[in-house]
C-alpha cells in the first residue's frame, strides 16, 4: 500500500534517517513538487547522496526551484562525494567543461572514475576521453583504450564508438 509506505518513510524522516527522506521524497504523487524538495534537502542534510541528487536534478531542470546551474553542480558533486554514482556521471562533464563552476579536469576524471566503477559505461567513455587527451589526468593510450572497451562492454555507444576510432587510428594498438 503506497500511503502505507509513505507513512513509514515519513515516520523515518522525522527521525532524522536520511534513506526515509529520500525513499519519501521518491513516492511523492506528482504536484507535491515542494514537498518534495524540503524531504530531498532535509536527506541531504541529513547525508543522503540520493537525496542530494534529486535536488540537483530539480536546479539543473528547475522543477519546483528556480533553475540554477552552479547550485545543481555543487550539489552533483555533493552526491556524488556520498556515492551517488548517478551524480558522478552527471558532475563529471559540468567539472570539465566549467558550466556554473569553475573547471576542474582532475575532479571531472575523479568523478567519470567513481561513475565508470558504478558500471556507467558512458563515465568509462568520458574518461578514456580525457585520458586519450591528457586532461585531468596523464595522457595514456592504453588505459584509454581499455575504458572505452569497459564502457563498450557496459553498453555505451559512445564508448564503442571511441573503441572503434581507437583501432582505426592505431591509438594505443596497432592500426586496423
Amino acid at each position: 500500500d503506497l500511503e502505507a509506505d509513505r507513512a513509514l518513510f515519513q515516520a523515518a524522516c522525522d527521525r532524522d534517517v536520511a534513506g526515509g527522506c529520500t525513499a519519501l521524497a521518491w513516492l511523492l504523487p506528482p504536484g507535491e513538487d515542494a514537498r518534495a524538495i524540503a524531504v530531498m534537502a532535509r536527506g541531504c542534510a541529513l547525508g543522503s547522496g540520493e537525496s542530494c541528487y534529486g535536488l540537483a536534478l530539480a536546479n539543473q531542470q528547475g522543477r519546483g526551484v528556480p533553475k540554477d546551474d552552479g547550485r545543481a553542480a555543487r550539489l552533483f558533486q555533493e552526491a556524488c562525494e556520498r556515492g551517488a554514482v548517478d551524480a558522478c556521471l552527471e558532475s563529471a562533464p559540468i567539472l570539465e567543461s566549467g558550466r556554473g563552476v569553475p573547471a576542474n579536469p582532475t575532479l571531472a576524471a575523479l568523478h567519470y572514475a567513481k561513475a565508470c566503477d558504478g558500471k556507467k559505461g558512458d563515465a568509462c567513455a568520458g574518461l578514456a576521453v580525457m585520458t586519450a587527451l591528457g586532461q585531468g589526468v596523464q595522457k595514456n593510450y592504453g588505459d584509454a583504450l581499455r575504458l572505452f572497451e569497459k564502457g563498450c562492454s557496459l553498453g555505451s555507444a559512445i564508448a564503442c564508438t571511441g573503441l572503434g576510432e581507437t583501432h582505426k587510428k592505431g591509438y594505443g594498438v596497432a592500426k586496423n
